[in-house]
């Protein structure tokens, strides 16, 4: 191997390294908050890119906060959805009985 063969084959592992660095930077910058315009912008790629690289990499193109849904103040109840609030009464209530039982 030559000596060119060599530094070009480290450069190369070295822009690989950079590259999958500069897209788990943008993905954590979307997780906190930033809009894909001013990422991209940072990042030098559109915010298009920059959504497809938050997908890829967070598997969501929302935030942390989006993702986790609204905050209710201490002591007020927080909004959930209608599966979670249908499970919660499911769990409420007594059993009912079943056929068998009510057949005697």
């Amino acid at each position: 191997m030559t000596d060119w063969e060599k530094q070009l084959g480290c450069r190369a592992t070295s822009v690989e390294r950079a590259k999958e660095a500069l897209d788990t930077d943008i993905a954590a910058a979307r997780l906190d908050g930033h809009s894909f315009r001013e990422i991209g912008g940072w990042a030098g790629v559109n915010h298009e890119r920059a959504r497809t690289i938050a997908i890829r990499i967070n598997g969501d193109s929302r935030t942390r906060d989006e993702s986790e849904g609204p905050k209710a103040p201490l002591g007020e109840p927080r909004l959930v959805s209608a599966t979670e609030a249908l499970q919660r009464l499911r769990e409420a209530l007594p059993p009912t009985p079943s056929s068998e039982e009510s057949s005697e």
